[in-house]
């Protein structure tokens, strides 16, 4: 059976659930730069913001290598792959967030999806790359 592309509506619920996330490993990652500089970090410290930077691509990047899905993709049952339905390589994985982030976390990628012929997400586009609907579980 061929999964289908990933609707918009899924992918945006996905991100909204994935921002919870996001805000928690943020604030997890912030506290622990805390406890080594012993003092509040000022807005704009390009260190602070390279390592929270380096934090997020981790955690995607490892959920993507992983199993092809964040937490939120697995709520919404979605999946990540490349054109060929395999999972994607760690280069692959890392330019899909740089791009996902350069378009305001993947936000402006989605609404292309609304214009694109084939309603594939900027990031998607880019780097040659599918998020699929899986099918709901069987009950029994």
């Amino acid at each position: 059976m061929a999964l289908e592309l990933a609707g918009v509506w899924p992918r945006i619920m996905a991100l909204v659930y994935e921002s919870l996330i996001v805000a928690a490993i943020l604030f997890l990652a912030t506290a622990i730069a805390m406890l080594f500089t012993q003092k509040a970090i000022a807005p704009g410290t390009v260190w602070f913001e390279l390592y929270l930077l380096t934090v997020l691509a981790s955690y995607f990047c490892y959920c993507w290598l992983r199993s092809g899905q964040t937490v939120g993709m697995f709520a919404w049952r979605l999946l990540l792959c490349d054109l060929e339905g395999k999972r994607v390589s760690l280069a692959t994985a890392l330019v899909r967030f740089l791009v996902a982030t350069l378009l305001g976390f993947g936000v402006l990628g989605l609404l292309w999806a609304l214009v694109d012929i084939d309603r594939v997400a900027l990031q998607d586009r880019l780097t040659r790359t599918r998020v699929l609907r899986l099918p709901k579980p069987v009950k029994g």
